[in-house]
C-alpha cells in the first residue's frame, strides 16, 4: 500500500481534535437516560462478558454472528435462498455511486461475496435485508479507500491485499491480535497508541492492519460470534499520536464490519489524556462505542485486578501491560502466512497430483500419497488449530500452532521403526523415509555405517552435527520445511514442497516458473535453491555411510 495518507501537519485543521467540542458529564447524563433498562443491562452484559457467555450457550447457526446481535434461530427458520435473492434486490435498489465499488468485486472476486459471505452480513443485523445492504455497499467503498483499487480486489491475506503491510504488521505493533481470546471467548484487539509514528506510518496503513486483524476473527464463525474486546496501553500517548482522521476511519469501519465491539478498556491513561483528550474521542465515537468505554487508572495491581472483573485475568493480559501474557508479532506473522499458504494448496489437491503421478509410473513411487495427505492435512490442522478457544483456551484459529510434520504410519514404511514427531530446531523432522530423486533407495540401509538409520534419521543427525560445530550459515525455516517435506515425499514436486514450505505466491491457481513470491523471488529460483539443498543432503547421506563422518561431504 503506498503512503498515501501520511500524518497530517499541525496546520491541516481537519485533522485536529482540537476542533472537536468536549464531550461534557451532561452529555454523558443524556446518553445513560435515553437508554430503555433493556439497552442498560445489554451494555453492561457486553462489558462484563455476560452476553457471550450467554450466546455460547446457543445453538450456533450458519450465519450468527456478534454476541447480542446473532441471527439465531432466525437464519434455521429462513430460506436462505429467498434472502439471498432479497439482498441483491436491496443492493440493486441502491444508488449506483454507492454500489459501484461492490459491483466491481462481484466482477473481480467473486468469492469473497458470495453467499456464504452475505450470509455473516446479515446474520450481524438479524437479517434485515436493507441494513446488510448498507453495510456491504459501504464495506465495499471503504475497503477501495483504504487499500486503492489496484489491492483492494485481492484476497484479504498477507500475500493479497495485505503484501506490502507484512513487515509494518510484524514490526509496528500499534494493533495485535492476542494469542488468546478472554475467558468469555471473546478476541482481543491490543492497543498500544503511544508506536504511533504517523510520520513514518500512515493512518491508512494502521485502519488496514486493523481491517485485517477483524477479518481473521470475521472469518471464523465460533470467533466472530462473540464479538471482540479492545485492551488498549495508553501510557506515554499525547497530543502528536492523536489524529482525528484516524478515529472517523475506526468508527466508521466498525459500523459496516460484520462484528460488535463488545467493550474497550482503556489503561493507565494520564490526566491531560483523561481529561483534555478523552472527552473530545468521545464527540467523535457512536453512542454504542461509548457506553462500552471503560478507562482503568492507579497501579498495575490494581488496574489488573479490575481486568479480572471484565473476563481478562492476569493471563490474558500483555507482558507490557504487567500480565503474563508474550506477545510476538513476528511469529504471529510468519505462523499466519504458512496457514494461508496451506489453505491456498490443499492437501487434496497434491495427493490428487501424487495420485495421478503414482498411476502413470507405479515403479518409480513407493505407496506414499495417503502419507503425504496426512502430513499437509495434519499441517493445516495444527496451524489451524482448535475450532472453539472460548471454552478450551487454547491458542486461537488466528495464531495457529507450529507447524509440525506428522509421522507416517508403520505400515506404509515397514522398515522404519516409529520415531520422535515433530520439526526439530533446525527445522527438519526426524520422522519417515527418504527415496532419492535420482535412485531408489530402501527405507533403511544396512550396509555401510550407522546400519540402524534411515537416510533421513541419518541425515538429520548430520545436519545436527554441522550446528554444533557451527558450519554453514543459518538457512531460512520455510526451505527447511519444504526440504524435508521432499526428502520424506520423493513423489511432491519441488513446488509442491516450495509452497507447503511456507512461500507465499499471489495467485496459485495461475502459477508459473517465472511467478515471483511475496519477497520477489520467482518460483524456479526456489525450486532450482531446494534442489541444491536435496542433492546436498543426498552427499551427505553417501559420505556418512561410507566413511562414517557425520560432518556432511566437503566434495575433496
Amino acid at each position: 500500500m503506498s503512503r498515501h495518507d501520511p500524518r497530517p501537519s499541525s496546520e491541516d485543521d481537519d485533522d485536529d481534535l482540537c476542533t472537536v467540542p468536549a464531550f461534557t458529564a451532561e452529555d454523558e447524563r443524556r446518553d445513560i437516560e435515553s437508554l430503555t433498562l433493556a439497552d442498560l443491562v445489554k451494555v453492561q452484559a457486553d462489558l462484563a462478558g455476560l452476553t457471550s457467555l450467554l450466546d455460547s450457550l446457543q445453538p450456533s447457526s450458519g450465519g450468527g454472528n456478534a454476541a447480542g446481535n446473532t441471527a439465531g434461530g432466525n437464519v434455521a427458520n429462513i430460506n436462505p435462498a429467498l434472502i439471498i435473492t432479497n439482498l441483491e434486490a436491496e443492493l440493486h435498489r441502491l444508488p449506483q455511486t454507492d454500489t459501484e465499488e461492490y459491483y466491481k468485486a462481484v466482477e473481480k472476486c467473486p468469492h469473497q461475496v458470495d453467499h456464504k459471505r452475505k450470509m455473516i452480513f446479515l446474520g450481524a443485523v438479524n437479517n434485515d435485508v436493507r441494513a446488510t445492504a448498507a453495510h456491504i455497499a459501504e464495506y465495499w467503498k471503504a475497503r477501495v479507500e483504504v487499500f486503492g483499487k489496484n489491492k483492494a480486489y485481492l484476497p484479504m491475506t498477507l500475500g493479497g491485499a495485505m503484501g506490502e503491510e507484512k513487515m509494518n504488521l510484524a514490526s509496528r505493533c500499534v494493533w495485535q491480535l492476542l494469542p488468546y481470546p478472554d475467558t468469555a471467548g471473546r478476541p482481543v484487539l491490543f492497543f498500544c497508541p503511544s508506536r504511533r509514528n504517523f510520520a513514518e506510518y500512515s493512518a491508512m496503513q494502521e485502519i488496514a492492519a486493523l481491517w485485517y486483524f477483524l477479518e481473521t476473527i470475521i472469518e471464523e464463525e465460533s470467533l466472530r460470534r462473540h464479538g471482540f474486546v479492545i485492551l488498549a496501553d495508553m501510557r506515554n500517548y499525547d497530543w502528536q499520536r492523536s489524529s482525528k482522521k484516524m478515529i472517523q476511519l475506526f468508527t466508521r469501519m466498525v459500523s459496516f464490519m460484520p462484528i460488535e465491539l463488545m467493550g474497550s478498556h482503556l489503561c493507565y491513561p494520564n490526566a491531560i489524556v483523561h481529561h483534555l483528550l478523552f472527552p473530545l474521542i468521545k464527540r467523535l465515537i457512536p453512542r454504542s462505542i461509548r457506553l462500552r468505554f471503560k478507562t482503568h487508572h492507579g497501579t498495575p495491581s490494581q488496574v489488573l485486578t479490575e481486568l479480572s472483573g471484565f473476563c481478562l485475568p492476569v493471563d490474558r493480559v500483555p507482558v507490557d501491560m504487567g500480565g503474563m501474557l508474550a506477545v510476538n508479532a513476528p511469529e504471529w506473522v510468519m505462523k499466519r502466512q504458512v496457514l494461508e499458504t496451506l489453505r491456498q494448496h490443499s492437501a487434496s489437491t497434491v495427493a490428487r497430483g501424487l495420485a495421478q503421478h503414482q498411476r502413470d509410473n507405479p515403479q518409480q513411487l513407493p505407496p506414499i500419497s495417503d502419507a503425504t495427505t496426512a502430513i499437509l492435512s495434519a499441517a493445516i490442522a495444527q496451524v489451524q488449530g482448535p475450532a472453539s478457544l472460548g471454552q478450551s483456551h487454547q491458542p486461537t484459529l488466528f495464531v495457529p500452532q507450529p507447524l509440525v510434520v506428522p509421522q507416517p504410519q508403520p505400515q506404509q514404511y515397514p522398515n522404519i521403526p516409529p520415531n520422535s514427531n515433530g520439526i526439530s530446531s533446525n527445522g527438519i523432522s526426524s520422522n519417515g523415509a527418504h527415496t532419492g530423486t535420482k535412485r531408489a533407495r530402501a527405507a533403511s540401509s544396512s550396509d555401510g555405517h550407522f546400519a540402524g538409520l534411515s537416510d533421513y534419521q541419518l541425515y538429520e543427525q548430520i545436519v545436527e552435527r554441522r550446528h554444533t560445530n557451527t558450519i554453514g550459515r543459518k538457512s531460512d525455516p520455510r526451505m527447511n520445511r519444504a526440504l524435508a517435506l521432499a526428502l520424506q515425499n520423493p513423489g511432491m514436486s519441488r513446488p509442491d514442497a516450495i509452497v507447503a514450505g511456507g512461500f507465499a505466491f499471489p495467485d496459485l491457481k495461475s502459477i508459473s516458473r517465472a511467478t515471483k513470491d511475496s519477497e520477489g523471488i520467482t518460483l524456479k529460483q526456489r525450486t532450482d535453491q531446494l534442489g541444491r539443498r536435496v542433492r546436498e543432503a543426498e552427499k551427505w547421506i553417501q559420505h556418512a555411510r561410507q566413511t562414517g563422518d557425520l560432518s556432511g561431504s566437503q566434495d575433496k
